[in-house]
């Protein structure tokens, strides 16, 4: 896959759109199969928020880890964006990005210390993968006795590609 000068300047306004940020932009750093896979520090992704408790508990009290995708150029996607970010925080105000943003939640989780972090992102001419791996407390860690419900919201940069989220336990 080319780098374009298009994606380059896409990466450094999202790092100024947000600040200083781990995690941010890169080139792919090897190629299995046709596929240009980065590593999740390298990867072109910007994560706005995450959490163990959703405001609304009607929400996500489910045991299965759930998806959903919103785009920046679609106002239906604003708006239902703009509903389940109120749900997910209790904040009126959603913020304003430019790109796919990735809301993923891990359903229900018996204790605190709970999460969710990007593993990696593989990319091919016309599709996205992003793996999204749940992290368990370690063993013997003092965590909060109660039901948690992780979620991490993060966006990628705006493309017509096909995006595939896999969440891994």
């Amino acid at each position: 896959m080319k780098i374009s000068v298009r994606n380059i300047v896409m990466i450094a306004a999202t790092g100024l759109w947000l600040g200083i940020l781990s995690g941010c932009a890169g080139d792919s750093v090897q190629k299995e199969g046709g596929m240009q896979q980065r590593e999740a520090p390298d990867a072109a992704y910007v994560i706005l928020k995450s959490g163990d408790y959703v405001q609304d508990q009607t929400l996500y009290m489910r045991q299965k880890p759930s998806v959903a995708s919103f785009y920046s150029d679609n106002s239906d996607d604003l708006k239902a964006f703009e509903t389940l970010w109120k749900k997910l925080t209790n904040h009126a105000q959603a913020p304003i990005f430019d790109g796919v943003v990735i809301v993923v939640t891990a359903g229900s989780r018996p204790t605190g210390g709970y999460g969710l972090e990007v593993a990696g992102i593989e990319e091919t001419e016309d599709r996205v993968v992003v793996t999204v791996r749940t992290v368990a407390p370690p063993p013997g860690t003092l965590v909060t006795q109660a039901l948690t419900q992780p979620w991490l919201v993060f966006v990628l940069p705006k493309e017509r590609r096909e995006v595939e989220v896999v969440v891994s336990p």
